[in-house]
């Protein structure tokens, strides 16, 4: 049986289902199904995501742009208008809303 590693054991303590590493897995897993047009999974794994971490950037945008993959209009502006809330810096939100 595998030991479980300081760090993954502060984020299990903390609540978290996903350490830093899963959570990069998802969000590349997400990309991979947008890629492929596989909207619903792609969702799935941003919400996995947004289950713990509910100002992942990424995750808002790729939910956005699943959204809009699968005709959501209004789930897709509320998830790049999020985004762009968690941070206002980062263009991509920007451009993939008004793109």
């Amino acid at each position: 049986m595998a030991s479980i590693s300081g760090e993954d054991k502060k984020y299990k303590k903390r609540g978290f289902l996903m350490d830093p590493k899963e959570v990069k897995s998802a969000l590349k897993n997400a990309r991979e199904c947008i890629k492929n047009k596989d909207y619903k999974e792609a969702l799935r794994h941003c919400k996995g995501v947004l289950a713990q971490d509910k100002s992942n950037y990424n995750a808002f945008v790729f939910v956005g742009v699943a959204a809009d993959g699968l005709e959501q209009a209004d789930q897709a502006v509320k998830a790049y208008r999020r985004a762009t809330e968690v941070d206002p810096e980062q263009p991509l939100a920007w451009q993939v809303s008004y793109g």
